[in-house]
């Protein structure tokens, strides 16, 4: 809640203008593009903007002196959104220093704020926690499938309006947070590069043969069990059935299981029995885009009963031979993927591997010691960054509050 003693002002009342965007003419070869126009995909949700790159447009003379962005506006969400996501994110324009001419796309409004009475960059913070709060939702309109944003509404919402020099000390405050942020965010990357480096260091031998000193590799049905999940769709009636969560192609990402949004299944006991995970199963998934295909983790048995689709296979290792973790890590190396690549059916943007594939797959297989030295050599990475993103979320919630509490007046 904002500080009630601190003065509030309508939002139109701090900008010198406002409009809409334009999406102009696709170039071709007679005519170039002759701006870069930002869309929906470009903004990055936390008041600025991505890496995805924006689109080539020819505008209208007219058009371009209209609505080309300077550094300073802020870009309005303003139409696109759907069910339970609304519209209003802001992103906050600064792009000075490429020579090229910008300007928004037709799903935003840009706001161009007054210099001499707010400052960009504390009124695009301002809007961001709006966007993150419940009151959004007085902005909305609701289409037949869209969501829009009542932009009058939006405009004579009140915003806290301390002095520019209060605006900026706010500013400066929130800045230092983002900067200790982002030290952090280069430093996971940082160290997943490094752990990329030492899991294929690590599976180097299994890319050479073994007359020249490289690992032994055999079949994998020849040391583990490759099954199928439960199909879904079927109907168990009476009181027979038992409904059990299932793991599908979303829960199963790379290098773990994610279990934050969970379905399930009805049932029957004998299909409950033949498809229950156990401990130590690896999952990794049958089909999607070509570059996540294969990609999989070892179930810990956090949620007890469990069982998993049919799109995602179950590999159940003999573990006098093939330690789990060993085989999930050969999975993610460049060697384990080279062979998901080689071998995948491929369509129109998807991919898919068979079980036969799954259970022919060569697989290295070193001694036990070996392959729990190559774990334990990518524990350590992993404890490290784990470390790190424990110290991330905990900032970001710090710094959730902090911009709420300075925003508000609070502090």
């Amino acid at each position: 809640m904002v500080n009630k003693a601190r003065l509030q002002v309508p939002l139109s009342s701090v900008l010198v203008g406002h409009f809409s965007g334009a999406w102009g003419d696709s170039p071709s070869d007679a005519r170039v593009g002759n701006v870069l126009v930002l869309r929906a995909t470009n903004i990055d949700g936390k008041g600025g903007f991505g890496s995805a790159a924006p689109a080539s447009r020819i505008f209208t003379d007219g058009d371009l002196q209209r609505k080309r962005l300077i550094p300073g506006d802020l870009l309005v969400e303003a139409s696109g959104g759907g069910p339970g996501t609304p519209v209003g994110r802001v992103a906050l324009f600064n792009r000075n220093t490429d020579g090229a001419v910008y300007a928004s796309s037709n799903f935003f409004r840009t706001l161009r704020p007054d210099p001499k009475v707010i400052d960009s960059e504390y009124l695009t913070h301002y809007l961001t926690t709006v966007y993150r709060s419940a009151d959004i939702w007085r902005y909305q309109q609701q289409t037949t499938g869209l969501v829009n944003l009542r932009f009058s509404d939006y405009l004579e919402q009140p915003v806290p309006l301390p002095s520019l020099t209060e605006q900026r000390r706010i500013v400066d405050a929130i800045r230092t947070v983002s900067n200790c942020e982002g030290l952090i965010e280069k430093s996971i990357v940082k160290l997943l590069n490094i752990r990329r480096g030492v899991l294929d260091s690590a599976f180097a031998p299994a890319g050479i043969s073994e007359e020249e000193g490289g690992w032994r590799k055999i079949p994998l049905m020849a040391v583990a069990h490759v099954g199928g999940g439960i199909a879904l769709g079927g109907v168990v009636a009476g009181a027979g059935g038992i409904d059990v969560p299932y793991l599908r192609v979303a829960n199963v990402q790379d290098g773990h299981i994610s279990t934050q949004e969970m379905k399930t299944v009805r049932v029957t006991p004998v299909e409950l029995k033949r498809f229950l995970l156990q401990v130590g199963d690896v999952l990794l998934t049958e089909g999607g885009d070509l570059d996540k295909l294969g990609r999989g983790g070892v179930w810990d048995g956090r949620i007890k009963p469990c069982l998993h689709q049919n799109h995602v296979f179950r590999v159940r290792c003999n573990e006098l031979k093939l330690i789990p973790e060993f085989l999930a890590s050969y999975l993610a190396s460049t060697d384990g993927r080279g062979y998901f690549l080689r071998n995948a059916k491929q369509t129109t943007n998807l991919a898919s591997v068979s079980s036969s594939q799954v259970k022919e797959m060569p697989i290295p297989c070193p001694s036990i010691g070996e392959q729990r030295r190559v774990i334990e050599s990518l524990r350590v990475c992993d404890s490290q960054i784990q470390l790190e993103q424990e110290e991330l979320d905990k900032l970001r919630i710090l710094k959730l509050g902090l911009v709420d509490d300075l925003l508000s007046g609070r502090v």
